[in-house]
């Protein structure tokens, strides 16, 4: 934990000086994986896949996953914990670096970008698992519609992580859930306070 933490910290800086990239960076990847499932979901429905209720379960949880994506990308930019000139963020980490950022914003300014940090882990976690999820649904309704190897092997190689997705479902919506509320500043002023 602590070897986690102490890599956290040096990556304060890059994390602080690019925080809009980064946010721009998850958009991005939103916008297209939210292509891919919409593909998915009318491919299903041609296929008249919906008969498992499992998988419409499945599906809605990636849209729900996808909301709480956009909240998170509001929360980055307007914590509800707000920090001194949380504005200037950008212009700190990179004038001054971490001594900067220690000056500016305190230790609790530092644990703030910390769990927000974490929040992005979480969400680069859940866009993981959302994209192996979402390919493997996809190879299955491919499958079933038609005999491709293409999409059998890919059935092969994620249904070690995918074969059940109600479970599966439910681990993306908790780590959305706690990307968001890291993002956003409720655990850490319910920490704090």
């Amino acid at each position: 934990m602590w070897v986690i933490l102490g890599g956290l910290f040096l990556l304060i800086p890059f994390y602080t000086k690019y925080q809009i990239q980064i946010l721009e960076t998850f958009l991005g990847l939103t916008s297209l994986l939210f292509f891919f499932y919409s593909l998915s979901v009318l491919r299903a429905y041609n296929g008249n896949f919906f008969r498992n209720p499992t998988w419409l379960v499945f599906l809605i949880g990636i849209l729900v996953c996808f909301f709480i994506v956009i909240a998170d990308a509001y929360f980055c930019l307007n914590p509800t914990y707000h920090l001194n000139n949380y504005s200037s963020l950008q212009f700190v980490a990179t004038k001054s670096g971490i001594q900067g950022l220690i000056k500016e914003y305190g230790i609790k300014g530092i644990g703030f970008i910390i769990y927000q940090m974490i929040g992005f882990l979480f969400l680069a976690i859940s866009y993981f698992y959302m994209t192996i999820s979402l390919i493997y649904f996809y190879s299955i309704v491919t499958i079933e519609q038609s005999n491709s190897r293409f999409s059998l092997f890919l059935i092969k190689t994620f249904h070690r992580y995918c074969k059940k997705p109600i479970p599966n479902t439910i681990f993306l919506v908790i780590m959305n859930v706690l990307s968001f509320l890291l993002i956003s500043g409720f655990i850490f002023k319910w920490i704090v306070n």
